[in-house]
């Protein structure tokens, strides 16, 4: 029997391996952790320090995924490694690295 747990760690090496490599190019790449996983309402909430590119602050903001598999990997308190861009007025995460 496979626990839920395992099926997570598998998911998260998943969208590792398939994640672009985080560039200035596509996005503004920070360091976070993830407070809140909202499937219905397709956000992800991350406590951040500031984003230069995007002109934020410090702070804890919604971020849609551009992949719900994002989704599957992540949980609360979990540190993340991502990268964030504007589009059509909204934080997007373009890729995310989960913990091993």
């Amino acid at each position: 029997m496979i626990s839920i747990r395992a099926l997570g760690v598998v998911t998260a090496v998943t969208i590792a391996a398939l994640a672009p490599p985080l560039s200035a190019q596509d996005g503004a790449s920070a360091r976070g952790e993830v407070v809140k996983v909202d499937l219905h309402g397709g956000m992800i909430t991350i406590k951040h320090g500031p984003i230069q590119n995007l002109g934020l602050g410090a702070a804890t903001d919604d971020f849609k995924p551009s992949d719900a598999i994002m989704f599957n990997a992540l949980r609360p308190g979990d540190a993340v490694t991502f990268t964030a861009a504007r589009a059509n007025g909204q934080l997007v995460i373009s890729a995310i690295v989960p913990p091993p």
